[in-house]
């Protein structure tokens, strides 16, 4: 087996699947790691900045950079904690609530995608075999604490 291959697409899948998600959000003005962060938000808001770093897969360290620019552009809200005046929490705006669809949709469209190439079978393996090389990652954390039942 050649792994330098194996590593080699899987960081080219990667960055083609990016590119794919880049494109059908571009009409949106939104980009993929714009894109996550709205889903979080939508899923799991208002949430702290904190807990909102400790969901992202898409970036390391704190989004504080790019929720600056969704604020900017009126589709998250900075809010007082309910629980702690002293804490900020963010949230969707109405505006972030109606584009969230739209984005979504942009990544049903590459799920789908995966789905007619490779299958539920073999993405199911597919998957096994990745999480494994995570191990106990702060990545698989991520994932974990993102997608875990």
């Amino acid at each position: 087996m050649n792994f330098e291959r194996l590593r080699l697409t899987i960081l080219a899948v990667q960055r083609e699947g990016n590119r794919m998600l880049a494109e059908r959000l571009r009409p949106l003005g939104v980009t993929p790691a714009q894109a996550e962060i709205l889903t979080v938000l939508g899923e799991r808001g208002p949430i702290s900045l904190r807990t909102l770093g400790e969901l992202i897969v898409c970036e390391v360290g704190s989004p504080s950079r790019a929720v600056d620019l969704l604020v900017t552009r009126g589709w998250v809200e900075r809010m007082p904690s309910s629980r702690d005046r002293r804490s900020i929490e963010l949230s969707l705006s109405d505006s972030g609530q109606s584009l969230l669809p739209r984005v979504r949709e942009a990544t049903v469209q590459i799920d789908a995608m995966l789905e007619e190439s490779i299958g539920s079978r073999e993405a199911a393996r597919l998957l096994e075999a990745l999480q494994r090389v995570l191990g106990e990652s702060p990545s698989a954390a991520s994932l974990e604490r993102r997608l875990g039942d």
